[in-house]
């Protein structure tokens, strides 16, 4: 390994990544020299800290929406007109109830969204208290070592041509993730002091191999497939609570337990049916990848680039898990899209599958259905 024409001070983080593959270094090595070199330059500047994760003053997804639609109009006793129908003097009290369903319905989605959007802000302040806790424990390295008569940075000596050997892995702490020179880097408290190493971006995988992803898939194949559930609670209404306490310890196809699977849920949370736990649950997961920085690499995998909810767009045929029969029958049924996948009703899904030859099970239908629904979201 040549590194003896290797000159390090001055240059940019890139190009120094770039210097030291070019002389044969492999990724490994290479960040381990890059870690030692940014301890080198630390050494000579101010570290300055700037959060990482964004936490704007003003999310306009999480805005009120709710618009009374129900108007009491006050009846006079011994002269109003009461009755079920509508008429044209009197709005009649089907009409008068049924905006009252509609109010009360309106209200649950806006207390709906009020806990999603407490959720993506409780794991965004997860994310800085992590990024603050980092700091603190630099600050408090830098403070152990001025008490012990050293300076706050210990560089290994580096010359450009010698190797800088490994840090003594079984001996570092992972301190935490932070940014340094405007860079993402995984700072590590070891024998031979405090190192830094580029953070490491994931590449697009399988959207599905993120539990996130597939527990309400795998949840909603679950409730519509099990015959003891679809007795006890099919078409009622179901509560966490109730889930838990009956089939908490039952194991997923992805090998979750019901219980770890609906543990984003609120404790007292109760819905009207299966569907609505299954699609509460979808959007809560989807709300947790987005608020750590995953839907960047949910959407390379589906092929698309874009904001929250960039996969509506992605072809079906790129939807983890299936099969290239069953995106062509769904194809051919008008169903071309995830997004048109997450918003088809299961029934319809069955019908444009039967149609074009292809045989899915109810409970596979309905993880296909919510699997589409929490990508579409992220």
């Amino acid at each position: 390994m040549a590194v003896d024409t290797l000159q390090l001070d001055g240059m940019a983080i890139s190009d120094v990544m770039k210097s030291i593959r070019d002389t044969g270094v492999g990724d490994s090595e290479a960040s381990i020299i890059l870690g030692n070199w940014l301890i080198q330059q630390g050494a000579r500047q101010q570290r300055v800290f700037n959060y990482q994760t964004d936490f704007p003053a003003i999310e306009t997804d999480c805005v009120e929406t709710f618009t009374p639609t129900f108007h009491h109009t006050d009846w006079v006793d011994g002269e109003s007109v009461v009755q079920a129908q509508q008429s044209a003097g009197e709005e009649g009290f089907n009409s008068r109830l049924h905006k009252i369903e509609q109010d009360f319905a309106a209200v649950r989605t806006d207390l709906g969204q009020v806990f999603a959007c407490l959720a993506n802000m409780r794991a965004e302040i997860r994310s800085l208290l992590d990024e603050i806790r980092t700091q603190i424990n630099l600050i408090n390295a830098d403070l152990f070592n001025l008490a012990q008569g050293r300076p706050s940075y210990e560089p290994p000596s580096f010359s450009p041509v010698a190797f800088i050997p490994p840090f003594d892995a079984t001996n570092a702490h992972f301190v935490g993730s932070t940014k340094y020179f405007n860079k993402d880097v995984a700072v590590w408290q070891t024998s031979q002091g405090t190192i830094m190493l580029p953070n490491v971006t994931p590449t697009p995988s399988n959207p599905a191999s993120d539990p996130r992803v597939s527990g309400p898939a795998s949840l909603a194949k679950f409730m519509t497939s099990n015959p003891q559930f679809l007795q006890q609670f099919g078409g009622k209404p179901v509560s966490k609570a109730d889930l838990v306490k009956n089939y908490g310890t039952q194991t997923l196809d992805n090998g979750m337990s019901v219980a770890d699977a609906v543990s984003i849920l609120p404790d007292t949370g109760s819905y009207a049916n299966s569907d609505a736990l299954a699609s509460d649950l979808a959007e809560r997961q989807a709300g947790a990848i987005r608020s750590s920085g995953g839907s960047d690499v949910v959407n390379a995998a589906l092929g698309v680039q874009g904001a929250t909810g960039a996969a509506s767009s992605a072809p079906v045929t790129n939807l983890p898990g299936l099969s290239s029969s069953a995106a062509a029958a769904l194809n051919k049924g008008g169903i071309t899209t995830i997004g048109q996948l997450a918003a088809a009703n299961p029934t319809d899904v069955n019908k444009a599958l039967s149609t074009g030859g292809v045989a899915m099970n109810s409970g596979d239908v309905a993880a296909t259905s919510v699997l589409a629904k929490t990508l579409t979201r992220v």
